[in-house]
């Protein structure tokens, strides 16, 4: 992502959350780095998340309709790590208790369930065919 198109997300995400990215890092703990740097870590995850799960997905030939989802699972999955935290930096040792919590646990809250909600929803994480282009013998390939 380029330095317009994160400052585009920041105007996007001020807009639909009402909150400014620019401050909210300032001020949060959890995520101690730029709002240009929040902003390329959350979209290259879903991104990997994207890739994992539906591999047949081109993420570099979507609909605008998917762009759209894109975007607004983004800004979600932003908003769920400003507020809950960042899940896949905690390894799941806890101090107190000198154990482990399970890493399938932890995977489970790594994801806002809206943001996962958004991407299914326009197909992104659907792992059949998808962007492909049929013509009259589709069937032969």
């Amino acid at each position: 992502m380029t330095n317009s198109e994160a400052n585009e997300m920041t105007e996007l995400f001020n807009k639909y959350s009402g909150l400014d990215l620019n401050e909210e890092m300032t001020h949060n703990e959890q995520t101690k780095m730029t709002a240009f740097g929040f902003i390329n870590r959350t979209e290259t995850i879903l991104k990997e998340e994207i890739k994992s799960r539906a591999p047949t997905v081109d993420l570099d030939n979507l609909t605008d309709n998917q762009k759209t989802a894109f975007q607004n699972a983004l800004i979600e999955q932003m908003l769920y790590v400003i507020n809950i935290g960042d899940f896949t930096l905690i390894s799941g040792y806890d101090n107190n208790s000198n154990s482990l919590t399970d890493l399938r646990e932890l995977r489970k809250r790594t994801y806002s369930p809206i943001a996962i909600k958004i991407l299914k929803n326009s197909g992104l994480l659907f792992s059949g065919i998808t962007n492909y282009h049929y013509d009259s013998d589709w069937w032969r390939y």
